[in-house]
């Protein structure tokens, strides 16, 4: 009778409390919900973990990012924007960096996606235009992706906080956002 009861306590134990434990860790990895100025005032608090943030996008040669410039009491100017590993090269060129994707973590390439890209990429070919110069849409959209947090330390000249082994052009940028997946795509055309 001992062994029966005991028999029952572990199949209970495993039918029932394993799956929860386990559904409970998968809700664990899932995004939180954050703003740009969250990740500006505190980039360490998110670094390595996976978040979804809705922004609009500031992209031109050598800027590709997330800014954070209108945040109260940010630690950092902005979050640079990379894509995940996938077919797509990175959308716009910077000094130093790999235009080839290459983090492990996926871009999931759907529709929303490419609408993004397209979007975010398009620029006028009229006389006068460099490239990263003219681009013809303001994009805003939904990002999910994991932040990684570059350590901060106070600059040499005493004022402020610089960060060691950044990213984006010349590294200057603290932290960066690799994009996992995008939604909600919004563009509006530029004023010429």
């Amino acid at each position: 009778m001992v062994v029966m009861r005991r028999f029952a306590a572990v199949w209970m134990f495993t039918v029932v409390a394993l799956p929860v434990a386990a559904f409970g860790e998968a809700n664990a990895d899932d995004p939180s919900n954050v703003s740009v100025c969250d990740i500006a005032r505190q980039p360490e608090r998110f670094n390595g973990k996976l978040v979804t943030v809705r922004s609009r996008i500031d992209i031109a040669f050598e800027e590709f990012q997330l800014s954070g410039r209108a945040c109260e009491s940010p630690k950092i100017d902005g979050v640079w924007l990379e894509y995940g590993k996938g077919r797509k090269r990175q959308p716009t060129t910077w000094c130093c960096g790999d235009m080839v994707p290459r983090d492990g973590l996926s871009v999931l390439q759907n529709a929303d996606f490419r609408t993004f890209h397209r979007y975010l990429t398009t620029q006028s070919r009229r006389s006068g235009c460099y490239e990263g110069q003219c681009y013809l849409y303001s994009v805003t959209a939904t990002i999910t992706g994991r932040v990684d947090a570059a350590p901060l330390e106070t600059c040499p000249n005493g004022k402020g906080l610089c960060c060691i082994g950044g990213f984006g052009h010349l590294g200057v940028s603290c932290a960066r956002l690799v994009i996992q997946r995008v939604s909600g795509v919004v563009a509006e055309r530029r004023p010429r």
